[in-house]
């Protein structure tokens, strides 16, 4: 990835985080319950982020013992000689590794439930809306419990 379009996609984390904290957002207590099995931690963490809104839904999800790989692909401008010449997809992977993942908090605003994802360093990392408490309960959950399982 650039340096641009790094640049660009730090930003626009940094404006979600600020939208989602600020204007009204109200922070949730809460603390992990680790009741999943591995088996329905991981179906519950895959099916999260494939019930995510375009263009926040990932094109694959994989989840390993040791990470969450997710595949977006984004459209982009294709150019010949500095004129566009038409659009293409482009793969822009991501992965969360368990050892590499801090708190995660819960935040409701106009009527969604938020789950943000930080790493260790407490740099954002990730976030998804879930429309009732109970789902973003249990995705926060599902995280914790294979964080718990992977992390030795």
């Amino acid at each position: 990835m650039n340096g641009q379009a790094a640049g660009a996609r730090l930003i626009s984390a940094l404006m979600v985080a600020a939208t989602i904290v600020g204007c009204g957002a109200k922070q949730l207590a809460y603390s992990p319950v680790f009741t999943l099995s591995i088996d329905e931690a991981r179906s519950t963490v895959r099916r999260g982020f494939e019930e995510q809104q375009p263009p926040y839904r990932p094109t694959s999800v994989e989840v390993t013992d040791e990470k969450i790989d997710l595949v977006f692909h984004r459209i982009r401008s294709k150019k010949v000689l500095f004129v566009t010449a038409g659009t293409v997809s482009v793969p822009e992977p991501k992965t969360l590794y368990f050892d590499d993942l801090g708190k995660t908090d819960l935040f409701y605003k106009n009527g969604r439930y938020f789950v943000r994802i930080w790493d260790r360093t407490g740099q954002f990392r990730f976030w998804l809306v879930f429309p009732e408490l109970p789902s973003a309960e249990r995705f926060a959950d599902a995280v914790a419990v294979l964080e718990k399982a992977f992390v030795k």
